[in-house]
């Protein structure tokens, strides 16, 4: 199992890696990932010549992020001039996951004919996946730039 959150604080263009200005005006981007993984796995040997085995396997993933790739200003030049609002930003919060199961089984027979063995099973594997996006509008400082943590959508991810 692994639950892992990380703050992202923004991503870095090429102007601002040329100049090596890493700033960021992002402060509340952030992603979050959860795993689980776990495998169950039954092997019967009938005789010598006879092996069977079962394997379960449960996987959960979910991804969710608020990325700063997302966020753009409102206020930006169109032509020969600016529209928009200058305290406000726009972003997008965003969410991937799915669950697994899965049901492996195999019998592997040894014959003595050319000292062959014969292999056979099958597999079935249920992985629907799920995402959703929601828009955010952000309020933000339009003298220092900064986009504060407050907005006027949901930013947190639960």
């Amino acid at each position: 199992m692994m639950d892992y959150y990380s703050d992202m604080t923004g991503s870095v263009d090429s102007s601002m890696f040329a100049n090596k200005s890493f700033n960021s005006l992002q402060t509340f981007t952030y992603r979050r990932a959860r795993t689980i993984r776990h495998r169950t796995t039954l092997i019967r040997e009938w005789n010598d010549l006879s092996k069977t085995s079962i394997h379960a396997v449960f996987r959960y993933n979910s991804l969710g992020q608020n990325p700063s790739y997302r966020i753009r200003d409102d206020y930006r030049r169109q032509g020969n001039q600016f529209v928009g609002k200058k305290n406000l930003a726009h972003g997008e919060i965003n969410e991937n996951r799915f669950r697994s199961l899965v049901l492996i089984a195999q019998h592997r027979q040894k014959m003595n004919w050319m000292q062959s063995v014969l292999v056979g099973g099958f597999s079935v594997d249920a992985s629907p996946n799920t995402a959703w996006a929601n828009y955010i509008r952000i309020n933000k400082d339009s003298i220092t730039k900064n986009i504060p943590v407050t907005s006027t959508g949901p930013i947190v991810f639960g």
